[in-house]
């Protein structure tokens, strides 16, 4: 992993991410990241304007998406789970939520907002109440165009201790933030075109081996932070 200061991620290009991930992709050796040491405090936040994987801990499948969209349901671009840990597709932005503009480097804490753009696609990570596609629960999509979208892409973070910032390697919940459901995943998988694929879904109920997830590859910024809210 490395940590690049100074890079506008809001400007940043297509090509731009996609030379970041391979050179990701050759150098970090795809580590997991709750082995991840530094002598750097500020780095081991998880901050606004990082570019990162998500873990799924019970099943250890990494948050995906892709250009194949649901054949049901509302047919926007589907959501998945793969094991794959050097597949790029599983990158993700870590953005403010819709309609606010949040500086590059700020930590986030127990219910804090945000989005999650794809990076491959530009879309961002969304729910509504459409059905699971293949057990109960919701639908998780990416919705939106180049980032653009609605009030559906917001998420909240959720730590189990109710306190403290965000830390890379921990485990936490992600609610969504209009439909107030939990981002899960299981091992029922989907079959052609996308075979072996988790399912990605919203469920109601917290459970662990469902809903918790952690922070792996990814470029970090350095979080920026008032030395009167640190912990």
């Amino acid at each position: 992993f490395f940590f690049q200061k100074g890079i506008n991620m809001k400007g940043a290009s297509f090509a731009f991410w996609i030379c970041l991930i391979v050179i990701i992709n050759q150098c970090a050796a795809w580590t997991d990241d709750h082995t991840y040491i530094t002598d750097e405090e500020d780095l081991s936040y998880v901050t606004y304007g990082s570019m990162l994987k998500l873990r799924h801990v019970s099943t250890e499948y990494r948050l995906h998406s892709h250009e194949v969209s649901y054949g049901s349901g509302s047919k926007q671009q589907s959501v998945t789970a793969v094991a794959q840990g050097d597949d790029l597709n599983s990158f993700w932005v870590l953005k403010s939520p819709h309609g606010i503009d949040l500086p590059q480097g700020t930590p986030l804490k127990h219910g804090d907002k945000f989005r999650l753009q794809h990076i491959r696609t530009g879309r961002n990570l969304h729910s509504h109440n459409f059905p699971a596609p293949l057990s109960s629960g919701f639908e998780v999509s990416c919705f939106g165009e180049n980032g653009n979208g609605d009030e559906s892409d917001n998420w909240v973070l959720d730590i189990p201790s109710k306190e403290g910032y965000w830390r890379r390697g921990q485990s936490v919940r992600i609610k969504h933030d209009v439909q107030g459901y939990y981002l899960a995943s299981h091992d029922v998988s989907f079959g052609r075109p996308i075979a072996g694929q988790h399912e990605v879904k919203g469920v109601t109920k917290k459970r662990d081996y469902q809903c918790l997830w952690k922070t792996e590859e990814g470029i970090y910024y350095e979080r920026i932070i008032d030395e009167e809210q640190d912990e």
